[in-house]
């Protein structure tokens, strides 16, 4: 059954990614750098999927946000205690070029306060937003500071196949840029992982909302 606004409450809103960089791939001062999307923002369409598993059964809805094209760059969901969610987020760049770009799961018991610290209870819901980037690979996790479960974390994992080749920014592609690969990471995580590179992703485990990004 497709789920209806008790899940999602606006597709779109406007862009609350973490704050882009003019060169953010070849940072100097001491911050992370991260990768850059390949595609202009203009060029760029999100497929988004929401899936909830309840005790009642599965629901799940799929739409297409074009998102950055519009300055519409998030989506918006109803997480509620005691139902595990699932967010995948595919993009598709001008020239045809597709793949995954994040996948955020939320277990049962991962919400057990609000964000000004009150008790959240069974069947009680907070609305979670997703905001992406339009310049680097990278999400903002909304109510930024939400206390997550530390017994339940959520994890979240955001794939790099969507980024320029040239990940350092020097205009070329090289070595350099195959041991920066070796060093990827998820900002913002407590545990990150870096996927095989067949696999082209990082993943990590979230105790925060906040902001999020593959980075080095």
């Amino acid at each position: 059954m497709l789920l209806t606004g008790g899940l999602l409450s606006g597709a779109c809103t406007e862009t609350t990614g973490p704050p882009a960089e003019t060169h953010p791939e070849a940072s100097v001062d001491g911050t992370p750098h991260r990768l850059v999307w390949a595609a202009p923002a203009h060029e760029r369409t999100f497929t988004v999927t929401v899936q909830r598993e309840a005790a009642d059964g599965e629901e799940s809805v799929t739409f297409v946000l074009d998102a950055l094209a519009a300055e519409r760059n998030a989506v918006r969901f109803w997480a509620v205690r005691g139902v595990t969610h699932r967010l995948r987020i595919d993009y598709r760049h001008g020239d045809g070029a597709t793949g995954r770009f994040l996948a955020l799961r939320l277990p049962s018991e991962a919400l057990v306060r609000r964000p000004d610290g009150s008790p959240l209870a069974t069947g009680d819901s907070v609305l979670i937003q997703v905001g992406i980037d339009r310049t680097v690979l990278g999400v903002r996790l909304e109510p930024v500071g939400l206390p997550i479960n530390a017994r339940a974390p959520v994890t979240l994992r955001l794939w790099y196949g969507g980024a320029k080749r040239d990940l350092n920014g020097d205009g070329r592609v090289d070595q350099a840029d195959a041991e920066i690969r070796r060093q990827l990471r998820l900002e913002g995580s407590e545990e990150s992982r870096r996927r095989s590179p067949e696999e082209r992703g990082v993943d990590g485990e979230l105790i925060l909302f906040g902001g999020h990004a593959i980075s080095w």
